[in-house]
C-alpha cells in the first residue's frame, strides 16, 4: 500500500497522494503552523511533523485563491454538464433509454454541507452494519453528478470507496476541487475552528520525502503585484495590510524601493500595464491610481486596454470625509469637496 500523505478537514480527506508528497498546499498555511502532530495509530508517544491550522485562519486564502461560492457553484454545473453529456453518449452507444438527470441543485448541496460538522464525523468501519452512518440516504446519492462513474476530477466514484460516515462526506464532495471543499465546509460556523491539516510527516518518516520538500512556498500565480503611482502609495498600502489583513500579508508584493521607485506619475504607471499586456506576462497584478484628476483620467484610461482575467485597475475610493473639506486657495478659505481634485494638502495637528 505505501504510505499516505493527505490534506484533511477534520475527518474528511479532501485530498491525497501514496508514496509522494503530491500537490504542494504550502500556500495554505505560515511556518508557524508547522507543529508535532500525534498519530493514534502509531502505537507510541512519538510525533511527526506536519502543518495544522483552522477553517477560520485557512479561509481568507483559500478565497483570495479563487475559491469562492461561485467558482464552487460553477464547479458543480460543470460537473452536471459534463456527467449529463457522458452518461447519455453512453446509453446511445450501448442503445438504452437516456438516464434521469434529476441532479441535486448546488443550492440543495449547500443546504446539505451547511449540516455537516466535520470534525465530528465517524471514520468507523461501519459498511457491514444494519444501518450504517451515511450523511446522505442512498437515493440521495445517486441524485450526484459524480455518482457511481469510474472517475472525475481525478478520483475515483466507485461505491466501494464508502465504508463510513467520513468517507461518506468525502465522496458527496468529491467533484469539487480540494480547496473549494474547505470554502464549501466553512459555510457552517461549527466547522471553522475546524482543524485543516497537512500531515506529511509519515512520509518523510518512511523516506518517501525529505523535510525540505515542504517548506512554504509562494507561487508567482498565488500573489499580487501591487503597483502604485508613488512609493508612498506603496508603503502605506503595505503597512495597511500588515496591520488589517496580516493573515494573507504574504500573498503581496510590492516593486522594490531600493533604487528608487520607478514609477513616479499617471504616465509611467500605465505605461508599465500596457507593456505587461502587451507581453501577456501571468501575473496577478493590481494597478492603483491616486483618487484626483489626472488619476482618475489615468485609471479610465489604462481600464480600457484589453486587460488579462489577472489584472486589475483600481483607483483611490471616495471618501465622505473628503467631500466638504476646510481648503485655503486665491479666495480664501472654504470647504470643498477634494476628491478626484488635484490640490495640495497640508495636514495639520
Amino acid at each position: 500500500m505505501g504510505t499516505y500523505i493527505s490534506l484533511d478537514v477534520g475527518t474528511i480527506e479532501i485530498t491525497w497522494s501514496n508514496n509522494h508528497p503530491g500537490p504542494d498546499h504550502s500556500c495554505l498555511f505560515h511556518e508557524t503552523d508547522r507543529v508535532d502532530i500525534r498519530h493514534d495509530w502509531s502505537g507510541d508517544d512519538a510525533c511527526q511533523k506536519g502543518f495544522r491550522s483552522t477553517v477560520a485562519a485557512v479561509l481568507p486564502r483559500i478565497e483570495l485563491l479563487g475559491h469562492t461560492l461561485d467558482r464552487a457553484r460553477r464547479e458543480y454545473e460543470t460537473a452536471v454538464t459534463i456527467n449529463t453529456r457522458e452518461r447519455r453518449d453512453y446509453a446511445e452507444a450501448v442503445g438504452e433509454p437516456a438516464p434521469s438527470t434529476g441532479y441535486l441543485t448546488f443550492d440543495e448541496i449547500l443546504t446539505i454541507v451547511r449540516s455537516l460538522r466535520a470534525k465530528d464525523l465517524s471514520k468507523e468501519i461501519d459498511e457491514e452494519d444494519q444501518e450504517p452512518k451515511r450523511i446522505l440516504a442512498s437515493k440521495l446519492m445517486q441524485s450526484l453528478p459524480w455518482y457511481g462513474v469510474e472517475e472525475y476530477g481525478g478520483r475515483s466514484f466507485d461505491l466501494d470507496t464508502i465504508f463510513s460516515e467520513s468517507t461518506s462526506a468525502e465522496y458527496v464532495l468529491g467533484g469539487f476541487d480540494p480547496y473549494t471543499i474547505i470554502r464549501l465546509l466553512a459555510e457552517n460556523p461549527d466547522n471553522l475552528d475546524c482543524p485543516v491539516t497537512w500531515d506529511y510527516g509519515p512520509l518523510v518518516s518512511s523516506g518517501w520525502a525529505r523535510e525540505e520538500e515542504f517548506a512554504i512556498n509562494r507561487r508567482d500565480r498565488d500573489c499580487f503585484l501591487i503597483v502604485t503611482e508613488g512609493g508612498s502609495d506603496a508603503v502605506i498600502l503595505r503597512r495597511a495590510i500588515e496591520l488589517l489583513r496580516p493573515q494573507i500579508r504574504d500573498f503581496f508584493r510590492y516593486i522594490d524601493m531600493e533604487e528608487g521607485y520607478p514609477f513616479s506619475g499617471t504616465g509611467q504607471l500605465h505605461m508599465f500595464i500596457q507593456g505587461l499586456v502587451a507581453m501577456r506576462v501571468p501575473l496577478n497584478v493590481v494597478a492603483v491610481y491616486d483618487n484626483d484628476a489626472e488619476g482618475f483620467a489615468a485609471f479610465q484610461k489604462t481600464n480600457s486596454l484589453k486587460l488579462i482575467p489577472s489584472y486589475r485597475v483600481c483607483i483611490l475610493p471616495e471618501l465622505a470625509e473628503l467631500s466638504s473639506f476646510p481648503t485655503t486657495g486665491p479666495t480664501g478659505t472654504s470647504l470643498a469637496d477634494i476628491n478626484r481634485q488635484s490640490r495640495l494638502l497640508t495636514l495639520s495637528s
